[in-house]
């Protein structure tokens, strides 16, 4: 399979053509999608901010406007939004992640976007097959903790791609 990154911090986008060979055999993944952008780029309304975008807004733009395809399978991973404040202080202290970036202490914001996201995307009209996960592991500079903790997560994610391309 391709792997592919998009809304990554340092990736360059993909290069279309090069996606478009990979899809013609059926076989992209995407690290990053529509779901992250919506998510991430969706400002609520708030006295300090000129205009308001909600993630149905995002979403519009970049499925109807740019063209950005909807997956056969969505996987959003996500951790338990009670661990937020950890995982938030621990990004802090040692400024690194990506996601640490692009939150910017608006987590709770995202979290519940890629909640709602997750419910349109498997409901009427997509019907798009969408697992909504949450990667119980807690931040650690071990990475055998790192990748022990992240397992539970991964076999999910299996289980549940093995089960929509069975059907």
């Amino acid at each position: 399979a391709a792997l592919s990154y998009f809304f990554a911090q340092g990736r360059a986008f993909v290069d279309r053509r090069e996606l478009q060979k990979n899809l013609d055999r059926n076989d992209v993944i995407l690290d990053r999608w529509l779901v992250t952008g919506c998510a991430y780029q969706a400002q609520p309304a708030a006295s300090d901010i000129d205009s308001a975008y909600t993630w149905q807004h995002i979403f519009t733009l970049n499925h109807f406007d740019k063209c950005v395809s909807l997956p056969d399978v969505q996987v959003i991973v996500t951790c338990p939004i009670d661990q937020i404040p950890k995982r938030r202080a621990y990004r802090q202290k040692t400024g690194i992640g990506t996601a640490g970036q692009m939150s910017g202490g608006r987590e709770e914001i995202i979290y519940e976007n890629l909640v709602e996201i997750s419910r349109f995307l498997s409901g009427p009209p997509l019907r798009i097959p969408t697992l909504f996960i949450e990667n119980n592991g807690m931040p650690t500079e071990d990475l055998c903790e790192q990748v022990r903790q992240a397992i539970p997560a991964y076999l999910s994610i299996e289980n549940a791609i093995r089960s929509s391309i069975q059907e």
